[in-house]
């Protein structure tokens, strides 16, 4: 067997295995990018899925325990006083019959919107 080759072949080895593992001390700068922020609008966004999901119809007139959400006003002002109900609704988390709408849940991405715009303010 030849010694000589096998103790270069393993002196080889061992210098690349570790020529790779230097300790670099420059500090490289973390780059972190700007986070996507969505404006979510209610004209644009919120509004209609209040008209295709009959809650404007069913909520027009006032008075009981049902909040008027008869235009944006009154969505508005529902959605500032009261969102933890609001998401609970349209969540299906409230029971008590009192899931919005009661035709059936509005999907995840409208939930998500009606969410996202009331977090951000309750933007126009």
């Amino acid at each position: 067997m030849n010694f000589k080759f096998l103790h270069q072949n393993l002196i080889l080895s061992i210098f690349l295995l570790f020529s790779g593992c230097a300790y670099n001390t420059k500090k490289e700068p973390v780059v972190i990018p700007n986070p996507v922020v969505i404006d979510t609008l209610f004209f644009k966004d919120v509004d209609p899925i209040f008209e295709k999901s009959g809650c404007k119809d069913c909520h027009a007139a006032t008075g009981g325990y049902k909040p008027t959400l008869a235009d944006s006003s009154s969505i508005k002002a529902f959605a500032s006083s009261d969102s933890l109900r609001l998401f609970k609704a349209i969540k299906y988390e409230a029971g008590d019959g009192k899931n919005m709408p009661p035709s059936g849940k509005i999907s995840e991405t409208d939930i998500n919107k009606i969410v996202t715009w009331v977090r951000q303010g309750i933007k126009p």
